[in-house]
C-alpha cells in the first residue's frame, strides 16, 4: 500500500472511529440481543488482523515488512489480551486500535515515534468523545488500551528485531493490567470491597476462597469429613433470617458500611462467621431452594417462576418436621415457587416481622423459622436528608441511571450502557442507608429471640454496585454473570449457650452446606442424597476438621425470574476452582468442554434422575 493510500484510509479510520464513539452502542445493543455481538468482535478481529498483513507487504511485492513469525505471535498476543475484557464492545479497543498503529506508521513514512503519538492522541480524543454522550463516560483506562494496541501495532510496523516488542507489550499488558487495576469490569477473578464510599481493593477471588479444588460438582456429595455427631441443641429453636441482596462486605465481621451498625457488630462479637460463604445463584430463587433442599441450582433446576422441587425429594425440611419441628416459611410474593420443601406453614407477610417471629416461636415444641428480610432490595429510596442524618455523603447527582435506582424495582443494564464510576460513591451511599433499615430490624430481632434458639442470619445473594457498570443482581439488571461481589454473602450462626462467640472460620461454605450443618447440631438426621457438606465438627470444636475442598457450581438466570419467555431457558453458570473462575452462559450452544462442562453434565444427570423442576400448580 502506498503511502498516500495509507494516509487517506488513516483519515477515514479516524473519522469511523469519532462516528462509532456517537453511534456504536444502539448497534452493539442491537447486536446482542440478536446474540451476535461477540461474533461480530471476532469476526472484526480477523479483520483487522488481515488489514495489517496487508498494509505490511511492500509497494513492489507480496512479501510483508515483517517477518510472518512475529507478526503472527501479535495477532495472538493480541487475541489474548482482549481475554481482558469480559464484554465484547470493550474487546473493540484491540480490534481498532491495533491496526490504526500499523496504517499511522505506514501514512507518516516509518516515523515511529510521530505514529504512536498520533494513535494516542486519537485514542484520547475518542474516549473524551465518548464522554460526551449520554450514559457513556470519560474513562482513563480505556485510553491506556488505546494506547497500548495503537502502540503495539507502531511496533510491529517497525518490522526486524522492534516487531518482537509488539509482541512482548501486548502479553505484558494481559498480565500487568489485572493486577494494576482491580475492580475493572473485565477483570474475572477480582472482589471490590467498599470502606464508607470509598472503594478499596482488596485482592483476587483467591484470597477469598483460598482451598485448593478437589471436587467434582455432582460427584460422591457427601463425601467431607463428618462433623461429631455431638449435637447438644436437640429440641432447641432454628430461626434463619436472610437478608434481600446484602453483601458481605457491607457487615461485620467481614466488612463496614459507612453508617453505624450496632445490631450486625453485636451480633459479629457473638456469632460464628464463615468468611467465605458463598451462594449457589444470584438470585432469590434458585438460592432458597438450594438453602432448603441442599441441591444445587444445577441439580434442582428451580431457576425460573413457575417451576418447584418435585415431590418425592426428601428435604433437610422434611428431616426436621419429621423429627418434631414446626416449619414456618417465607414466601415474599404469591408467584415465589416454595412448595415441596418441607414447610407446613407460611409466614404472613402483611404482619410485622418481628410481631410474626413471636408468635410462631412461642408455640409448644421446637420450631424452624425461615424470615427474609426485603430491607435492601432495590429501589435505593433513601432521601438526600436521610442520607445526611446518617452522616452519608447527600449530594446525589442529576443521573438517569441513579433516578432509576432510586425509584423502580429494576435497572437494566442494557438500558444504561457505558461506564459509571463517577455514580459509584452515591449509589454506596443509598446501598448503606438499605443496611442500615436491615439492622435496625435485626436489633429488634435479637432483642425478641428466645434463649433456646439458634440463629442463622445470611443472604440470599449479593449486589452489583457499578463493579462491572451495573446495578443489583440477575433479577434487576435483567443481565448479570456470577462474579464475586454477586455470589460471596455474609454468614453469622449463633448458638444459644455462646459457644465459639466472635470466630471467624476459612473455608467456603455454600448456601447448600447450611442446614447439613446445622441438622447434627439438633440431633436430627440429614438426608444422605443432598450436596451439602456437614462443618458441624468445626463449628463446635476449633481445632476439628474442615469439610474437604470441592468445586463450586454456581448457576442461574441472567435475568432472575424476570427472564421474557425467549430467554427462560438462558443459563449462566461459575465453576470457582481455585484459584480460577470459569464462566460460561448457555443459550443455543452448550459450554465449551472442560472442568466446568464436565460439572454440569453431571449435574444434568442428577436432575433428570430426580424429575425434578415440575412445573407449579397455575
Amino acid at each position: 500500500m502506498s503511502q498516500r493510500a495509507a494516509t487517506g484510509l488513516l483519515l477515514l479510520w479516524i473519522v469511523l472511529l469519532g462516528a462509532m464513539a456517537f453511534g456504536a452502542r444502539p448497534v452493539a445493543e442491537d447486536l446482542r440481543a440478536q446474540g451476535m455481538l461477540a461474533r461480530a468482535v471476532a469476526v472484526g478481529g480477523l479483520l483487522g488482523a488481515v488489514l495489517c498483513a496487508r498494509f505490511l507487504r511492500r509497494d513492489d511485492d507480496r512479501h510483508p515488512v515483517v517477518p510472518w513469525i512475529p507478526m503472527g505471535l501479535t495477532f495472538v498476543a493480541a487475541g489474548w489480551l482482549t481475554t481482558y475484557w469480559n464484554l465484547p464492545e470493550e474487546r473493540v479497543h484491540v480490534v481498532q486500535y491495533l491496526p490504526l498503529g500499523v496504517l499511522a506508521w505506514r501514512a507518516l513514512g516509518g516515523k515511529a515515534a510521530l505514529a504512536f503519538g498520533l494513535v494516542a492522541v486519537v485514542g484520547a480524543g475518542d474516549e473524551l468523545l465518548q464522554g460526551t454522550v449520554p450514559d457513556r463516560t470519560f474513562d482513563p483506562w480505556d485510553v491506556v488500551a488505546n494506547a497500548i494496541a495503537g502502540g503495539a501495532g507502531v511496533l510491529l510496523a517497525c518490522g526486524g528485531s522492534t516487531s518482537w516488542a509488539a509482541v512482548a507489550l501486548l502479553v505484558a499488558a494481559r498480565l500487568i493490567l489485572p493486577v494494576l487495576h482491580v475492580g475493572h469490569p473485565g477483570a474475572t477473578a477480582d472482589l471490590v470491597q467498599y470502606a464508607g464510599s470509598d472503594p478499596v481493593a482488596v485482592g483476587t477471588a483467591s484470597t477469598v476462597f483460598p482451598e485448593a479444588a478437589v471436587h467434582y460438582a455432582g460427584s460422591d456429595p457427601g463425601s467431607g469429613d463428618p462433623g461429631s455427631g455431638a449435637g447438644g441443641y436437640g429440641g432447641h429453636h432454628l430461626l434463619l433470617v436472610t437478608i434481600d441482596a446484602l453483601r458481605a462486605d457491607r457487615v461485620p465481621p467481614g466488612g463496614r458500611a459507612g453508617v453505624p451498625l450496632p445490631s450486625f457488630d453485636r451480633l459479629a462479637a457473638e456469632a460464628i462467621s464463615f468468611d467465605g460463604a458463598t451462594a449457589n445463584s444470584i438470585w432469590t430463587t434458585p438460592s432458597m431452594v438450594s438453602f432448603f433442599s441442599g441441591l444445587w441450582p444445577a441439580v434442582h433446576g428451580v431457576q425460573e417462576r413457575g417451576q418447584e422441587l418435585a415431590p418425592g425429594i426428601r428435604t433437610p425440611v422434611e428431616a426436621l418436621a419429621e423429627a418434631g419441628w414446626h416449619t414456618v416459611g417465607y414466601a415474599g410474593d404469591a408467584t415465589e415457587t416454595y412448595r415441596n420443601l418441607g414447610f407446613a406453614e407460611e409466614l404472613d407477610r402483611d404482619a410485622d416481622p418481628v410481631d410474626e417471629l413471636v408468635r410462631h416461636l412461642a408455640r409448644a415444641g421446637p420450631t424452624f423459622l425461615w424470615l427474609h428480610l426485603r430491607d435492601i432490595h432495590a429501589p435505593y429510596e433513601a432521601s438526600p436528608e436521610q442520607l445526611a442524618a446518617l452522616g452519608l455523603p447527600d449530594r446525589l447527582p442529576d443521573s438517569p441511571l441513579l433516578d432509576r435506582a432510586r425509584t423502580q424495582l429494576t435497572v437494566p443494564r442494557a438500558d444504561f450502557p457505558g461506564r459509571h464510576g463517577w455514580l459509584r460513591e452515591p449509589i454506596a451511599a443509598l446501598y448503606d442507608a438499605e443496611v442500615a433499615d436491615a439492622d435496625a430490624v435485626l436489633g429488634r430481632l435479637l432483642d425478641a429471640l428466645p434463649e433456646r434458639t439458634i440463629l442463622v442470619v445470611s443472604a440470599d445473594h449479593g449486589e452489583e454496585l457499578l463493579e462491572r457498570d451495573g446495578i443489583g443482581h440477575a433479577s434487576t439488571t435483567l443481565d448479570s454473570v456470577p462474579h464475586p461481589e454477586l455470589v460471596r454473602i455474609p454468614m453469622l450462626v449463633r448458638l444459644p449457650d455462646g459457644r465459639g462467640a466472635g470466630r471467624r472460620i476459612q473455608g467456603r461454605f455454600e448456601q447448600v452446606d447450611l442446614l447439613a450443618t446445622l441438622l447434627p447440631l439438633l440431633d436430627v438426621e440429614a438426608p444422605p442424597d443432598a450436596d451439602g457438606r456437614d462443618w458441624s465438627g468445626i463449628l463446635l470444636d476449633e481445632a476439628a476438621p474442615p469439610p474437604r475442598s470441592r468445586d463450586l457450581l454456581v448457576s442461574s438466570t441472567p435475568c432472575g425470574w424476570q427472564c421474557p419467555e425467549g430467554r427462560r431457558s438462558e443459563r449462566v453458570h461459575t465453576l470457582i476452582s481455585d484459584p480460577d473462575w470459569s464462566w460460561c452462559r448457555e443459550d443455543s450452544a452448550p459450554c465449551e468442554p472442560g472442568r466446568l462442562a464436565t460439572a454440569l453434565e453431571e449435574a444434568r444427570d442428577r436432575r433428570t434422575r430426580l424429575g425434578t423442576p415440575v412445573p407449579s400448580p397455575r
